[in-house]
């Protein structure tokens, strides 16, 4: 293990996200689509900030930037996201220490079926999606394959390569989360708060994000909360909103850059990830339910 840092680690996430897009005249479309992600740092760096620093449960904090549209939706190398997450001001960062490599690939596999995670050399980590539609340029590479996180056990599996020998895990994966009133906030008044209710959650930590950029200035805000454990809505209040830039409305011909964002994830430790190699090894699983909405 490097001094000051907490040795060899790997991490898998994966994550289901149900996402409501609008465009221009009023018309909307719904995708939701599967994605697996992982990677395995050499622990030679300190990691105060490789979890995400969310506020504490029954309260909310808020973030202002300046940011880039140009390019926001690439997928670039670890250090490239982390220096648009700093110019973001969140409190969340990828791992940046050497990367290591662990093979071509990995299954996972459940009653679904079984995928296959590919390394990716141009981001040092690995990244598939492994079903369902997306927008734009994430259509293609979802080849429309079917759903495939769906609630239950799976499995992850390789034989390693490199840097990290064998390595597995097993990991439930939980039932969406269902957004009780996701049609109704189309709109959110900044003044009056904004309120958001769901089902399905159980014992997870439900997270709660908005967000909005102005595009001519790229003036960027995010509210997010973390709601009390067993809850099932949450109010924003309108202090934490005030920050946040409107945006244009899909009927006068623009595309709103501004979104509502309800999150699930395990409340307790996450599953492990074993193998010859790694120190410290999670299987995080979540999902998400997003919708793009007008900021007022």
């Amino acid at each position: 293990k490097a001094s000051g840092g907490h040795g060899p680690s790997g991490f898998v996430f994966l994550l289901r996200t149900a996402l409501r897009l609008e465009w221009r005249g009023g018309g909307q479309n719904d995708h939701t689509f599967d994605i697996a992600m992982a990677g395995f740092p050499d622990g030679s760096k300190p990691d105060p900030n490789e979890s995400v620093a969310l506020p504490p449960a029954g309260t909310c904090t808020a973030y202002t930037a300046v940011v880039e549209l140009g390019g926001m939706f690439n997928l670039p190398k670890v250090e490239d996201l982390n220096a648009r997450l700093i110019e973001f001001n969140v409190p969340f960062r990828l791992p940046d220490h050497r990367m290591r490599y662990g093979g071509l690939g990995f299954t996972i596999s459940g009653s679904t079926g079984s995928r296959l995670v590919r390394y990716e050399p141009s981001r040092e980590y690995y990244m598939s999606f492994l079903g369902g539609t997306g927008p734009g340029p994430f259509s293609k590479a979802l080849k429309e394959e079917p759903l495939f996180l769906e609630s239950g056990t799976f499995e992850v599996q390789s034989l390693g390569g490199g840097d990290v020998g064998a390595y597995g895990g097993s990991f439930q994966m939980p039932a969406q989360l269902v957004w009780e009133n996701r049609d109704s906030l189309r709109e959110v008044v900044r003044s009056r708060g904004a309120t958001v209710k769901w089902s399905g959650a159980g014992e997870r930590l439900v997270v709660v994000a908005i967000a909005s950029v102005e595009p001519i200035s790229g003036t960027a805000g995010m509210s997010i909360c973390v709601a009390p454990q067993g809850a099932s809505q949450l109010t924003v209040p309108a202090e934490i909103l005030a920050n946040l830039p409107t945006t244009g409305n899909s009927s006068d011909g623009n595309i709103p850059i501004g979104g509502v964002a309800v999150g699930a994830f395990p409340s307790q430790f996450p599953a492990a990830l074993k193998g010859d190699g790694i120190d410290r090894g999670i299987i995080f699983p979540a999902n998400f339910s997003v919708r793009q909405t007008v900021i007022r």
